[in-house]
C-alpha cells in the first residue's frame, strides 16, 4: 500500500489520534465545551433539529466537529439515553444510557467528533 516509512508514520499518527479520542467523550455538556474552547480547540458547530438529515464536511482547520442536537422539549426529562447508529445498516456506533444534556439551554445535546488524523506528507 505504501513505503515502510509512510506505513510507520501512518500507524504513529493513528495511534496518537486514537489516544486523543479517549480524552474527549462523544457526548459533551456545555461546561466541557466551554473548557475546550478556552483551551483553544477549533470547533465547528453543526446545529441539527429533530428528524433533520444533513451531510457535513469536516473542515480541515477544525479540531472538533460538534453536532448540536436541538429542537426537543427536554424540560421534564430526568435521564436521556443516546444511541448513534449507521442509518443505512443499523450498526451501533455508540451508546450511552445516561447521556449529558442541558435541560435549561434549549434542551441541547452535544455530539462531538474529533478531527480525523492528518495524512503523512506525500499521501
Amino acid at each position: 500500500m505504501g513505503c515502510g516509512v509512510c506505513t510507520a508514520e501512518s500507524a504513529r499518527v493513528a495511534a496518537l489520534s486514537e489516544a486523543m479520542r479517549t480524552f474527549i467523550s462523544p457526548l459533551l455538556d456545555h461546561a466541557t465545551l466551554a473548557s475546550l474552547r478556552a483551551r483553544g480547540l477549533r470547533i465547528t458547530e453543526n446545529p441539527v433539529l429533530r428528524d433533520e438529515r444533513r451531510t457535513v464536511v469536516f473542515p480541515l482547520d477544525t479540531g472538533l466537529l460538534l453536532h448540536r442536537l436541538g429542537g426537543l422539549d427536554l424540560s421534564a426529562v430526568v435521564r436521556l439515553s443516546m444511541r448513534i447508529t449507521v442509518e443505512e445498516t443499523g450498526d451501533l456506533l455508540f451508546e450511552d444510557p445516561s447521556a449529558p444534556f442541558d435541560r435549561d439551554i434549549l434542551g441541547a445535546t452535544l455530539v462531538a467528533k474529533l478531527s480525523p488524523p492528518p495524512l503523512p506528507e506525500g499521501w
